[in-house]
């Protein structure tokens, strides 16, 4: 079973859910499509803002269309900084370290479906 992020929600296969936006920033949101989650890392010291919840942790979690586009350097992270991503799956809900976790355990071939985030 998939990951999915659809209107403002990113939902894990176990059911958890978390507030989340895309875009409007550089290219705009993420195109719709399948994606592959990478391996999430948490990011330690001077981190970009843009990459912070607001409990000040830090992390990125790279995922990889599974598409042809032009596009690259796609993932999924805290909203925070300025409101938005530039095309990521920026996460709004204010402590993100349980997600972060499940994407840690996230095994084998583990995907995001991405669908119609043109309405977001």
């Amino acid at each position: 079973m998939s990951w999915r992020f659809h209107n403002g929600r990113l939902s894990a296969p176990n059911g958890g859910e978390w507030s989340a936006r895309s875009g409007p920033w550089g290219k705009g949101k993420l195109p719709d499509g399948l994606y592959r989650i990478g391996v999430a890392v948490s990011l330690s010291g001077a981190a970009n803002a843009s990459f912070k919840d607001e409990a000040n942790f830090a992390w990125w979690c790279p995922i990889t269309p599974r598409f042809g586009t032009p596009r690259t350097g796609f993932g999924i992270h805290p909203d925070g900084g300025i409101s938005g991503t530039l095309g990521c799956v920026g996460i709004v809900d204010g402590n993100t370290r349980a997600l972060y976790a499940l994407l840690l355990r996230a095994e084998g071939e583990t995907l995001l479906d991405v669908l119609s985030c043109r309405e977001m």
